[in-house]
């Protein structure tokens, strides 16, 4: 373990050195690669933003589609009870009317 850790420290010493000194003499073909490899990188973080827009969007639509259908049931729900409503009040109209007639009927005998 300790041979293992010694090695890894030069290793590590060893590359901080060799970065050090290319980083003096690093070419205009090198700066130009590295610029062309940060430029892929920020494409890349902007393409994944833009999905993640994207995907937000889709989901704030489709919760919205979702409250449009639940708003329209429960409208669909409320004009069924009224109807309900209405046809049990003209059945008992009914009803009454036809009571009424029939003791009209009755007292006219």
């Amino acid at each position: 373990s300790d041979a293992t850790t010694d090695t890894v420290k030069v290793n590590g010493a060893g590359t901080l050195l060799a970065d050090a000194a290319g980083a003096e003499q690093t070419s205009p073909k090198h700066q130009a690669a590295e610029e062309q490899l940060r430029c892929r990188e920020e494409e890349v973080k902007e393409k994944q933003l833009q999905q993640e827009r994207e995907e937000e969007e889709r989901r704030r639509q489709k919760a919205e589609e979702q409250q449009r259908l639940e708003r329209e049931r429960a409208e669909e729900q409320l004009r069924l009870e009224h109807v309900r409503a209405a046809e049990a009040q003209a059945r008992e109209e009914q009803r009454l009317r036809e009571k009424a007639e029939l003791a009209e009927c009755e007292a006219a005998e």
